[in-house]
Protein backbone atom coordinates (compact mmCIF):
# COMPACT_ATOMS: atom_id res chain seq x y z
CA UNK A 1 0.00 0.00 0.00
CA UNK A 2 1.52 3.38 -0.98
CA UNK A 3 1.81 5.49 2.29
CA UNK A 4 -0.21 8.89 2.26
CA UNK A 5 1.26 12.00 1.11
CA UNK A 6 2.07 13.97 4.91
CA UNK A 7 0.31 17.54 4.60
CA UNK A 8 2.00 19.35 7.56
CA UNK A 9 5.52 18.03 6.47
CA UNK A 10 6.48 21.71 5.90
CA UNK A 11 4.45 23.39 8.30
CA UNK A 12 5.10 24.66 11.84
CA UNK A 13 2.78 21.86 13.42
CA UNK A 14 3.09 21.75 17.16
CA UNK A 15 4.88 18.89 18.85
CA UNK A 16 2.15 18.81 21.48
CA UNK A 17 -1.62 19.40 20.74
CA UNK A 18 -4.45 19.79 23.24
CA UNK A 19 -7.36 17.24 22.06
CA UNK A 20 -9.57 19.89 20.06
CA UNK A 21 -6.41 20.86 17.96
CA UNK A 22 -5.45 17.37 17.67
CA UNK A 23 -8.53 16.88 16.12
CA UNK A 24 -8.69 19.47 13.65
CA UNK A 25 -4.91 17.96 12.52
CA UNK A 26 -6.22 14.67 12.03
CA UNK A 27 -9.32 16.22 10.16
CA UNK A 28 -7.17 18.18 7.56
CA UNK A 29 -5.31 15.08 6.93
CA UNK A 30 -7.49 12.60 6.73
CA UNK A 31 -9.83 15.09 4.16
CA UNK A 32 -6.70 15.48 1.86
CA UNK A 33 -6.67 12.18 1.42
CA UNK A 34 -10.18 11.33 0.92
CA UNK A 35 -11.50 14.30 0.77
CA UNK A 36 -15.06 15.82 2.78
CA UNK A 37 -17.72 13.81 1.89
CA UNK A 38 -15.90 10.61 1.96
CA UNK A 39 -13.88 11.42 5.56
CA UNK A 40 -14.84 8.84 8.12
CA UNK A 41 -15.17 10.01 11.98
CA UNK A 42 -13.60 6.70 12.71
CA UNK A 43 -10.41 7.30 11.09
CA UNK A 44 -10.37 10.80 12.13
CA UNK A 45 -10.99 9.60 15.96
CA UNK A 46 -8.10 6.91 15.35
CA UNK A 47 -5.48 9.86 14.05
CA UNK A 48 -5.68 11.94 16.60
CA UNK A 49 -5.79 9.14 19.03
CA UNK A 50 -8.62 10.67 20.91
CA UNK A 51 -12.12 8.77 22.23
CA UNK A 52 -15.44 9.15 20.19
CA UNK A 53 -16.41 10.58 23.50
CA UNK A 54 -13.76 13.87 23.31
CA UNK A 55 -14.57 14.19 19.52
CA UNK A 56 -18.36 14.58 20.48
CA UNK A 57 -17.35 17.00 23.50
CA UNK A 58 -15.69 19.45 21.01
CA UNK A 59 -17.48 19.45 18.02
CA UNK A 60 -21.39 18.15 17.67
CA UNK A 61 -21.35 16.95 14.26
CA UNK A 62 -18.73 16.19 11.27
CA UNK A 63 -20.11 19.65 9.59
CA UNK A 64 -18.89 22.13 12.62
CA UNK A 65 -15.94 20.01 12.71
CA UNK A 66 -15.21 21.19 8.96
CA UNK A 67 -16.04 24.32 9.80
CA UNK A 68 -13.51 24.65 12.22
CA UNK A 69 -10.95 23.18 10.11
CA UNK A 70 -11.09 25.87 7.95
CA UNK A 71 -11.57 29.13 10.49
CA UNK A 72 -9.00 27.23 12.94
CA UNK A 73 -6.41 25.54 10.70
CA UNK A 74 -6.72 26.46 6.53
CA UNK A 75 -6.91 30.29 7.18
CA UNK A 76 -3.43 30.15 9.10
CA UNK A 77 -2.40 27.53 6.64
CA UNK A 78 -2.79 30.16 3.74
CA UNK A 79 -1.54 33.30 5.53
CA UNK A 80 1.55 31.53 6.62
CA UNK A 81 2.01 30.31 3.21
CA UNK A 82 1.76 34.20 1.88
CA UNK A 83 4.16 35.44 4.65
CA UNK A 84 6.83 33.60 3.51
CA UNK A 85 6.46 33.74 0.01
CA UNK A 86 6.66 38.02 0.17
CA UNK A 87 9.34 37.87 2.59
CA UNK A 88 11.38 36.02 -0.08
CA UNK A 89 12.74 39.24 -2.57
CA UNK A 90 11.84 43.00 -2.40
CA UNK A 91 10.21 42.29 -5.38
CA UNK A 92 6.76 41.05 -5.94
CA UNK A 93 7.25 39.66 -9.23
CA UNK A 94 10.09 37.96 -7.84
CA UNK A 95 8.44 36.57 -4.88
CA UNK A 96 5.44 35.11 -7.19
CA UNK A 97 8.44 33.66 -9.28
CA UNK A 98 10.05 31.88 -6.40
CA UNK A 99 6.35 30.63 -6.03
CA UNK A 100 6.13 29.13 -9.13
CA UNK A 101 9.11 27.65 -9.46
CA UNK A 102 9.04 25.84 -5.52
CA UNK A 103 6.51 23.86 -7.20
CA UNK A 104 9.67 21.65 -8.80
CA UNK A 105 11.04 21.19 -5.07
CA UNK A 106 7.18 18.67 -4.88
CA UNK A 107 6.62 15.11 -6.99
CA UNK A 108 3.94 15.00 -9.55
CA UNK A 109 2.28 12.69 -7.01
CA UNK A 110 2.38 15.62 -4.43
CA UNK A 111 1.18 18.05 -7.00
CA UNK A 112 -1.68 15.48 -8.12
CA UNK A 113 -3.04 15.34 -4.66
CA UNK A 114 -3.54 19.44 -4.98
CA UNK A 115 -3.94 21.98 -3.05
CA UNK A 116 -5.46 21.43 0.55
CA UNK A 117 -7.86 24.46 0.44
CA UNK A 118 -8.25 24.90 -3.00
CA UNK A 119 -9.40 21.13 -3.03
CA UNK A 120 -11.97 21.40 -0.15
CA UNK A 121 -13.53 24.69 -1.55
CA UNK A 122 -14.30 23.30 -4.89
CA UNK A 123 -15.89 20.02 -2.96
CA UNK A 124 -17.93 21.48 -0.48
CA UNK A 125 -18.84 25.30 -1.67
CA UNK A 126 -21.68 24.03 -3.98
CA UNK A 127 -23.19 21.80 -1.74
CA UNK A 128 -22.42 24.04 1.45
CA UNK A 129 -23.27 27.82 2.44
CA UNK A 130 -21.21 27.94 5.68
CA UNK A 131 -18.45 26.42 3.83
CA UNK A 132 -18.90 28.68 0.74
CA UNK A 133 -18.70 31.67 2.70
CA UNK A 134 -15.80 30.68 4.68
CA UNK A 135 -14.14 30.40 1.26
CA UNK A 136 -15.21 32.95 -0.68
CA UNK A 137 -13.43 35.39 2.29
CA UNK A 138 -10.11 33.17 1.98
CA UNK A 139 -10.30 33.40 -1.48
CA UNK A 140 -11.12 37.62 -1.27
CA UNK A 141 -8.14 38.12 1.36
CA UNK A 142 -5.68 36.36 -0.61
CA UNK A 143 -6.61 38.64 -3.66
CA UNK A 144 -6.51 41.65 -1.81
CA UNK A 145 -3.09 40.82 -0.49
CA UNK A 146 -1.95 39.96 -3.85
CA UNK A 147 -3.02 43.56 -4.88
CA UNK A 148 -1.23 45.16 -1.99
CA UNK A 149 1.80 43.80 -2.42
CA UNK A 150 1.53 44.30 -6.55
CA UNK A 151 0.88 48.31 -5.98
CA UNK A 152 4.04 48.07 -3.82
CA UNK A 153 5.36 47.14 -6.51
CA UNK A 154 4.32 49.61 -8.41
CA UNK A 155 5.75 52.53 -6.36
CA UNK A 156 8.75 51.26 -6.28
CA UNK A 157 8.96 50.45 -9.72
CA UNK A 158 9.36 46.84 -9.96
CA UNK A 159 5.73 46.58 -11.57
CA UNK A 160 4.59 48.57 -15.13
CA UNK A 161 2.02 51.63 -13.61
CA UNK A 162 -0.11 50.41 -16.63
CA UNK A 163 -0.91 47.53 -15.11
CA UNK A 164 -4.27 47.18 -12.98
CA UNK A 165 -3.04 45.47 -9.94
CA UNK A 166 -6.26 44.31 -8.51
CA UNK A 167 -6.68 42.15 -12.38
CA UNK A 168 -3.70 41.04 -11.94
CA UNK A 169 -4.22 39.82 -8.44
CA UNK A 170 -7.27 37.83 -9.51
CA UNK A 171 -5.79 36.42 -12.49
CA UNK A 172 -2.24 34.87 -10.63
CA UNK A 173 -4.64 33.51 -7.65
CA UNK A 174 -7.02 31.84 -10.03
CA UNK A 175 -4.04 30.60 -12.45
CA UNK A 176 -1.80 29.04 -9.33
CA UNK A 177 -4.87 27.45 -7.87
CA UNK A 178 -6.31 26.35 -10.98
CA UNK A 179 -3.54 24.79 -12.65
CA UNK A 180 -2.83 22.62 -9.15
CA UNK A 181 -6.41 21.70 -9.39
CA UNK A 182 -5.98 19.98 -12.77
CA UNK A 183 -3.30 18.48 -11.41
CA UNK A 184 -5.97 16.35 -10.21
CA UNK A 185 -6.75 15.12 -13.72
CA UNK A 186 -3.89 14.70 -15.44
CA UNK A 187 -1.22 12.10 -15.23
CA UNK A 188 1.60 13.52 -17.25
CA UNK A 189 3.41 16.49 -15.19
CA UNK A 190 4.64 18.34 -18.24
CA UNK A 191 1.02 19.89 -18.69
CA UNK A 192 0.96 21.31 -15.12
CA UNK A 193 4.59 22.16 -15.56
CA UNK A 194 3.26 23.91 -19.14
CA UNK A 195 0.75 26.20 -17.17
CA UNK A 196 3.80 27.52 -14.91
CA UNK A 197 6.35 28.24 -17.50
CA UNK A 198 3.54 30.58 -19.16
CA UNK A 199 2.80 31.98 -15.90
CA UNK A 200 6.26 32.77 -15.36
CA UNK A 201 6.60 34.21 -19.37
CA UNK A 202 3.41 36.77 -18.22
CA UNK A 203 5.82 37.48 -15.04
CA UNK A 204 8.12 39.11 -17.60
CA UNK A 205 5.71 41.37 -19.07
CA UNK A 206 4.70 43.22 -16.21
CA UNK A 207 8.10 44.60 -15.91
CA UNK A 208 8.59 47.74 -16.60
Amino acid sequence: MTPPIPLFDEMDKPAELDTRTSLLYATAEEIYEHGYQAASLTAIIKRAGVTKGALYHHFESKLELGYALVDEILVKMVDGELEKIWNLHESPLECIKSMILSQENFSFKELNHGCPVFSLAQEMSPLDKGFKERFAKIFKDKFKRFSKEFKEGQKNGFIRKDINCDDIAVLFVGSFQGLLGLSLNFDDPSIIQSGFKGLLGYLELLKP
